[in-house]
């Protein structure tokens, strides 16, 4: 009978591990979790060490907004999170718009960060941030998910100057 128990203990560890690792996972963009470290929860696995094949371009609007783009010409991704960081890696602005697979999120303000809204593979997507009262410089910052176990943290774009 002893077993028996341990067999259906670890049968119960094992559903509830992979059900929770694949929740953390992110699928859904849902990734309030990570607002401050933008770091995916897989669990034990850890961020690619080669360089990122994704790269963040911005360009400044007529309207005082910037246009932001985070694309690959070789690969696909299925998740991303982004947002707009100051010289002291704080979260400024305001997304006002995602064109393509994102959502507009909060991590404590409204709108300054932008996620995917499904695992879907995508090539590109972009967004219209607005710096709000934010002057100064500014790097939009993303963790790009490639598949559950590939991703890379901290790509970044070049500074840019809100003035």
């Amino acid at each position: 009978m002893p077993r028996v128990h341990a067999a259906l203990l670890a049968c119960v560890f094992l559903a509830v591990t992979l059900f929770v690792g694949e929740s953390l996972g992110f699928s859904s963009g849902s990734v309030s979790l990570a607002c401050d470290s933008m770091y995916p929860l897989h669990l034990t696995l850890g961020p690619q060490r080669s360089r990122s094949p994704f790269v963040i371009h911005a360009s400044k609007e007529d309207n005082n907004t910037i246009r932001v783009t985070l694309t690959s010409e070789a690969e696909t991704f299925r998740g991303f999170f982004l947002q707009a960081r100051d010289k002291d890696d704080q979260r400024v602005g305001k997304f006002l718009s995602v064109q393509g697979d994102g959502q507009i999120l909060r991590c404590d303000e409204e709108g300054n960060s932008v996620s995917h809204k499904s695992p879907e593979d995508k090539r590109q997507v972009s967004m219209t941030w607005v710096p709000l009262q934010h002057r100064g410089a500014v790097i939009f910052q993303a963790t790009v998910v490639q598949r559950y176990n590939t991703f890379w943290t901290n790509i970044r774009s070049r500074m840019y100057n809100v003035s």
